[in-house]
Formats: C-alpha cells, structure tokens, sequence
C-alpha cells in the first residue's frame, strides 16, 4: 500500500477514534529502519575508503595518493556533517499522539527533500574531483584540451555520464513524489487542533 493510500486509511481511522490509527507507529518504525540501515551504510563507506586512502597514502608514498586521501576526507567531513544536522530530531516522534507521528513523517519528508537539493551539489563536487584526479595521475593522454577531450569521452567515463543521466531523472521523480507526500500528509495534519510541527 503506497503512502497516499494509508494517509486516506489513517485519516479515516483517526477521525471515527482519537486512539492512533492502526499502521501508523509501525510506518514510522519502518521508516527508522531504514534511517539505521542507511547509517551503517554511511559509516561502511567512511571506513572504507577513509581508512582505505589513509593506508594507501601510508604504504606508497605517493602524490597522487596523498591528493585523494586529503579530498576523501573532506568530502567525508562534509556528508557526515550535513547528513548529522539533517537527521537531528528526526529518530523518534515527541510524543505517542496521531499529531506527534504525522509530524515527524513531516519532517522527515521535508528532511529527504533537503537531501534532494544537497546531494546533486555534492556528486557534482565529488565527480568532478574524480574526474580531474584520474585524468592527472592516472589517464595516459595528453594534458591538454584535445587529450581531456578524449578522456572524457572514453568508454569508461561514457558509461559515468550515462548513469549521471539516469540518476537524474530518478531523483526529479523521486522528489514529486515527495513532494506530494508532503502535500498530502500536512493535509490530514491540519485536520487536528494542533499546528504542525516544523523543524
């Protein structure tokens, strides 16, 4: 059942009893699932290539694996500060009200649309430094305009614009989608006394 679905079940349910509708603690629960799944996916990847680019820099003494140690981690340092500000207040609702879980799904839609705008900024950033990396240590062409040009344009980095490609159309729906969620679930907030909350 998709999410507009139970909103109706929910508002519907909420309207003939004050208690929380049935479904509505275990959507949220599954939503903090998810968040904690997503979390240890983050510290995997920080010990992977954090620790992993350390060592290398260690053991080769190279320039090239010195340049990428430094910017692993401050593109590190910057996801993990931006995905810590955004998950702040978003792991348990304030209290065990209909009112209290409708609003946390409101922040936490809110909250993956603030992602939404983030994370394009940063692939870019982060791409862009791959790219440029590559082609000055690692790619054999020439290191002018004609040898980036046919750098960027290899089968390799083909497939990367390809995929770019369809990760953008994703997120363009992906961010309708919840956009409309969020339309959706302040609509049956409003229903109650209380204002909704906002973080």
């Amino acid at each position: 059942m998709t999410l507009d679905r139970e909103l109706e079940v929910w508002r519907q349910q909420w309207q003939a009893d004050a208690a929380v509708p049935q479904g509505l603690p275990a959507a949220i629960e599954h939503q903090t699932r998810n968040m904690r799944v997503l979390l240890a996916v983050q510290i995997a990847v920080t010990f992977i290539f954090g620790v992993g680019s350390i060592a290398w820099a260690f053991v080769s003494f190279q320039e090239d694996a010195t340049v990428l140690t430094v910017a692993m981690w401050t593109f590190l340092t910057i996801g993990w500060t931006f995905s810590l500000a955004n998950r702040r207040g978003t792991w348990k609702p304030a209290t065990s009200t209909t009112a209290a879980f409708l609003d946390l799904m409101i922040v936490r839609c809110r909250r993956r649309l603030r992602t939404m705008a983030f994370a394009p900024a940063f692939y870019v950033a982060v791409l862009s430094f791959n790219l440029a990396w590559t082609w000055i240590y690692q790619d054999s062409t020439r290191h002018d305009a004609s040898g980036l040009w046919t750098f960027l344009t290899s089968g390799p980095n083909l497939v990367v614009w390809i995929v770019t490609a369809g990760l953008g159309v994703l997120a363009v729906g992906y961010r309708r989608r919840i956009q409309t969620q969020v339309k959706n679930l302040v609509t049956v907030r409003r229903q109650l006394d209380e204002p909704v909350r906002t973080l």
